[in-house]
């Protein structure tokens, strides 16, 4: 878009005002999309931060690079730069169910989508289900985090073990220790070291104080591991108090 300021009139070549207005992305030209794959996460990114949509036509460009392995050619810091952004929008849920549609998701993510867990405990279906709540409720108190970014990546990362120990009846026991495994084995963007041992920490332990709670523990058994790991997982209001 364009403004004229002799005739103090916008120059709209693509209706971009009218896609706005109505929380629309769109392609202006597909070509020209197609050159750099990050667009892609872009536009899961701009999806989270605004609650924008995707034009149909541009969701099925985007398939098309992921299809054609467009993400595979990224930098792990550009992709975890727009991961970054996803975290931090309004709605991550928005920008990473677009991910999940398109198939641009890494394993990790996308053997969630099809881990299955016991109705009596997560009458939401799936793990992805879960995770995506989780992620959306995080967003809600990350700001009594010392951490409000790692935080965010724990809350979208606690449950990748799942798919790695769930049984046909839907038990996942030990979950939060394979995910920590894999979280340390697999999980290559986050290359802060600091971060990576939060978000390890936040893994490995999330199980720890719904557990606490559930057994009624005793308050010397809560302050004790907050203590152990508070040089891992440092807080302002205990991070791990926002449920996962």
């Amino acid at each position: 878009m364009l403004y004229d300021v002799e005739t103090e009139k916008v120059i709209d070549f693509y209706s971009g005002q009218e896609d706005l207005k109505n929380g629309i992305l769109r392609a202006t030209n597909k070509d020209h999309f197609s050159e750099d794959p990050l667009r892609v996460l872009r536009g899961a990114s701009f999806m989270s931060r605004y609650g924008f949509k995707m034009d149909g036509d541009t969701e099925n460009l985007c398939q098309s690079i992921v299809e054609e392995g467009g993400l595979e050619t990224l930098s792990i810091e550009r992709i975890y730069t727009e991961y970054c952004k996803i975290l931090m929008g309004l709605y991550p849920s928005q920008g990473f169910n677009f991910l999940r549609d398109i198939h641009g998701l890494p394993f990790y993510l996308e053997d969630l989508v099809t881990t299955h867990q016991r109705t009596d405990y997560h009458p939401e279906g799936s793990v992805w289900n879960h995770t995506m709540l989780v992620t959306d409720l995080a967003t809600l108190c990350k700001h009594h985090t010392s951490e409000p970014l790692w935080f965010m990546w724990s809350a979208l990362l606690h449950d990748i073990g799942k798919p790695l120990v769930t049984t046909p009846e839907g038990h996942a026991y030990g979950h939060a220790e394979e995910g920590a495994t894999l979280f340390n084995e697999k999980v290559d963007l986050i290359l802060s070291h600091k971060q990576q041992k939060y978000i390890y920490t936040m893994v490995q332990y999330h199980m720890v104080l719904p557990t606490f709670s559930r057994n009624h523990a005793r308050k010397i058994k809560f302050l004790r591991f907050l203590k152990a790991i508070d040089q891992k997982a440092p807080s302002k209001r205990s991070s791990l108090s926002c449920k996962m």
